[in-house]
């Protein structure tokens, strides 16, 4: 019983001692998704709140990982930020992005400084959070920017075959955010992306004695991050 009580204190006061030391927390990004016209340049701020110097990589890729070239470019891509400061990252797109809105996504790395060493020699007690932000970048012409204003009323939404699916059906040019889908009050499932590639679909499942003569609600997210609600008849 005493062994298991020492170890028990020796835990506790390693946690305490952690906890102890600073905590330093990081960046923040001016905004939960960026939209780039093809051709041209948009600007996103990077704040560091903290009181402390940190390091930040920031980088694009493609859904599937991959390095999007001169489609999407990501200036400056390493840099040092002060305690309480700010950096405009600019996000180019090189490249025409055709006839669809071409989805990709940026990673902004945070990299932390070692922590001091007092006079013996011994780092302290400091914990730094190192966190990356992924947030969705979507680049488009400026023809498609033209026709992006409620282009969300063009979805329709139709039941399967064996009435357990509903259909989200995107004619358009556009990636659409489904943040929340409700029939008849109750809410369904949404995939963890949310998200309706342009001429595509995504599928909810419904409960089998859902009333399907019910309008559907889709809150959909638009491109500055802001939910706009939407009602569907389903054909």
């Amino acid at each position: 019983m005493r062994c298991k009580l020492k170890l028990f204190f020796s835990l506790v006061g390693i946690c305490c001692s952690l906890l102890i030391g600073q905590a330093y927390a990081g960046f923040s990004l001016g905004s939960t998704r960026v939209v780039v016209l093809s051709q041209d340049t948009q600007v996103l701020k990077v704040t560091n709140h903290g009181d402390i110097a940190f390091a930040m990589q920031a980088w694009a890729e493609t859904p599937a990982g991959g390095n999007p070239g001169h489609a999407l470019v990501v200036s400056p891509s390493f840099a040092k930020l002060a305690g309480d400061s700010n950096l405009d990252l600019k996000l180019m797109s090189l490249a025409n992005s055709g006839d669809t809105e071409q989805l990709y996504y940026l990673n902004v790395q945070e990299i932390p400084p070692k922590a001091k060493k007092d006079h013996n020699g011994v780092r302290g007690n400091e914990v730094a959070f190192a966190v990356r932000t992924k947030i969705k970048v979507f680049v488009r012409t400026e023809a498609l920017q033209e026709q992006r204003r409620n282009a969300e009323k063009a979805v329709t939404v139709s039941l399967s075959e064996d009435g357990k699916q509903l259909h989200i059906n995107n004619p358009t040019p556009f990636y659409f955010s489904i943040d929340t889908a409700s029939l008849g009050g109750n809410m369904l499932a949404v995939s963890k992306s949310g998200l309706v590639p342009p001429m595509a679909k995504e599928t909810l499942d419904i409960d089998a004695n859902a009333l399907v003569n019910e309008e559907v609600e889709i809150s959909f997210i638009d491109d500055y991050g802001a939910r706009r609600q939407y009602s569907y008849a389903i054909q």
